[in-house]
């Protein structure tokens, strides 16, 4: 099958209803593909900054059905919402940007991102690499979403005009941000969820994953790419980094122990706690998970007596070793340096 690859994301040509061959192109963010009830893909934009913005320049979002939302950089901030703290460097006032639109924009969301080389590549006093993605909160394409605004040297704001949402995201040329209202779209496409084809890929950017549509589930599921060995769950209180747990509820985690054996069914290691949101955490379930401690390489490791802990196999000496009727004993995966895990989830093992 023919593909093209774009940071290292491959994009699939895929046949739909014999009418002929269709890329299957990146989007900016895993934001952008929705579930349910909105779902499809959201239409966004990338811009960043290429030197500081000074005080007074703006930013305006609009499209033809909600109007439009600017955003005014402050060297001081003095009227909230919709102005934006010029920060210590071009990086640290895209983040300013990215935030001020997520929490105060109606119809946008934005979020900084620090692999798009393809589109900055570091020529002006920005960080190679990083990039502001704009999207719209809903996934339909007709609302002619386009970003403009007035600074004071034009050429200090880049974006890339998507051609009236005509162009897919591999068009990467980079342009000026427009200084009036282009009238036509400027961001990139957009789907409906009733248009998107059962196991059809999409790439992302900015996390460098590839997500598939599973219309039977009516949910996109991670195909490939960082974090396709993690699940995301609520956790229970007690529930730190690192902390080995099990299922303890409908999504719900909480940490597990060898003491018995419904709490040493694991469901693998909180590798990121309070993300996507606060109350939730990111669980790997394979694969290498780094950041442990005075791990042995090649050793095995199981769960340990104390709540969300592991221990090499051989420390039968450890006060938390499981050895007694009824503990359990659970592979939990294999040292691949001194402080990298290779998750490898046995089956429990209840001592008789």
């Amino acid at each position: 099958m023919p593909r093209q690859y774009v940071n290292g994301i491959a994009l699939y040509l895929q046949v739909i209803e014999n009418s002929g061959n269709l890329f299957r192109d990146p989007v900016l963010s895993v934001e952008q593909l929705l579930d349910p009830p909105t779902g499809g893909i959201a239409p966004g934009a990338p811009w960043f900054l290429d030197e500081q913005p000074v005080d007074g320049d703006t930013v305006t979002l609009e499209n033809d059905t909600d109007g439009s939302e600017t955003f005014t950089f402050r060297t001081v901030v003095t009227s909230v919402p919709f102005e934006v703290l010029i920060g210590t460097d071009a990086d640290d006032t895209m983040i300013n940007l990215a935030v001020a639109i997520g929490l105060q924009s109606v119809y946008w969301d934005a979020k900084k991102f620090t692999n798009g080389e393809a589109l900055n590549p570091g020529s002006g006093s920005s960080t190679a690499g990083h990039v502001v993605g704009i999207w719209k909160r809903q996934p339909d394409n007709g609302d002619n979403d386009r970003i403009y605004g007035t600074f004071a040297t034009p050429a200090d704001a880049k974006t890339v005009n998507y051609l009236g949402a005509t162009e897919k995201y591999t068009y990467d040329t980079v342009t000026a941000m427009a200084s009036a209202d282009p009238t036509i779209g400027t961001f990139g496409f957009g789907v409906a969820q009733v248009d998107l084809i059962n196991s059809e890929r999409r790439g992302v950017l900015a996390e460098d994953q590839t997500w598939l549509w599973d219309a039977d589930g009516v949910k996109w599921i991670l195909a490939s790419g960082a974090g396709v060995f993690e699940v995301i769950r609520q956790y229970a209180g007690g529930v730190g980094l690192l902390d080995a747990v099990y299922q303890s509820g409908a999504n719900l985690v909480d940490v597990a122990s060898a003491a018995a054996l419904a709490t040493s069914r694991i469901v693998g290691f909180v590798s990121e706690i309070d993300e996507p949101d606060p109350g939730f955490c990111k669980v790997r379930f394979a694969g290498d998970l780094g950041g442990f401690l005075s791990l042995t390489p090649g050793k095995t490791y199981i769960l340990s007596l104390a709540p969300g802990e592991i221990l090499a196999e051989d420390d039968t000496g450890n006060v938390n070793y499981p050895d007694t009727a009824n503990q359990v004993q659970v592979r939990v995966g294999t040292a691949n340096t001194a402080i990298e895990l290779m998750v490898d989830r046995g089956e429990p093992k209840r001592l008789s």
